[in-house]
């Protein structure tokens, strides 16, 4: 719980000058409680208020930009539902009629839907090149792997001593090629079939 007593305390004993760049460096990120206070002060101290007016519009943008933010991230987050939504039906063999209704019991407005299902073919090819890129990661960490746990064997086999088998990076490696490769599969084969 904020003890507003101390708040106040730190305040009024702080400088004019202190209290004019809390209200412009940090005003925005006060909590309501301390920024009330703040505010308080500086009518007590009849200091220019347009510093905390400032931090007041401050406050106001970053809220829009939180909610703004928010926003595209549920947006991301619903249209990634929706495209698993399309390809799991695809994949059932489910037409696009049926597919069109699903989408408009989801939310969608019937130009949308009609617009997501005629770029399905394309959204698969995304797909498939992104399961291509976790391929190519997964294989290029796997083969890094091996090849530093055979170069620390025969190092330690001319020199003596110690050396490392890297199992976490192998499986790693090994671990995203094989879900590359599986998700690549299933899209390629939902693709084919469109």
């Amino acid at each position: 719980m904020i003890d507003t007593a101390v708040i106040k305390d730190n305040y009024a004993s702080m400088l004019d000058t202190q209290l004019i760049a809390i209200a412009k460096n940090d005003g925005h990120d006060l909590t309501p409680v301390a920024f009330a206070i703040l505010k308080q002060e500086f009518k007590k101290r009849d200091l220019d208020y347009s510093f905390i007016e400032a931090a007041e519009e401050n406050k106001i943008v970053q809220h829009q930009e939180k909610i703004e933010q928010f926003k595209h991230n549920a947006s991301k987050e619903y249209l990634t539902t929706i495209w698993n939504y399309v390809i799991e039906e695809k994949e059932s063999g489910t037409t696009d009629n049926e597919i069109l209704a699903g989408l408009k019991e989801r939310g969608l407005e019937e130009p949308d839907a009609v617009e997501i299902i005629s770029n399905t073919e394309s959204k698969l090819k995304e797909l498939i090149d992104l399961q291509s890129s976790k391929m190519l990661f997964g294989g290029i960490i796997f083969l890094l792997g091996i090849f530093i746990s055979l170069y620390s064997y025969t190092a330690s086999i001319t020199s003596g001593g110690y050396y490392i088998i890297t199992y976490g990076v192998v499986l790693f490696g090994a671990i995203h090629f094989f879900k590359g490769f599986a998700a690549k599969g299933r899209y390629t084969r939902i693709l084919k079939s469109l």
